[in-house]
C-alpha cells in the first residue's frame, strides 16, 4: 500500500492510502473521491467546533 499526501487549496493536507493498481484511472478516481470526502468531513467538523 502506498500512502500519498495531498495538499489542498486551503492549505490542509490529506493522506490517502492508495492500492498499487494496474489500472491508473481507477486509482485516480479512488484518490479523488477519498480526498473529496475527507475534505468535506474535515470542514464539517470545523463547522461543528465553531458552533460550540
Amino acid at each position: 500500500m502506498l500512502m500519498v499526501a495531498i495538499t489542498l487549496a486551503d492549505g490542509s493536507r490529506a493522506v490517502v492510502p492508495m492500492m498499487m493498481a494496474a489500472n491508473v484511472v481507477v486509482t485516480a478516481i479512488y484518490a479523488v473521491v477519498t480526498v473529496t470526502f475527507c475534505h468535506w468531513f474535515a470542514r464539517r467538523i470545523v463547522k461543528q467546533i465553531g458552533k460550540t
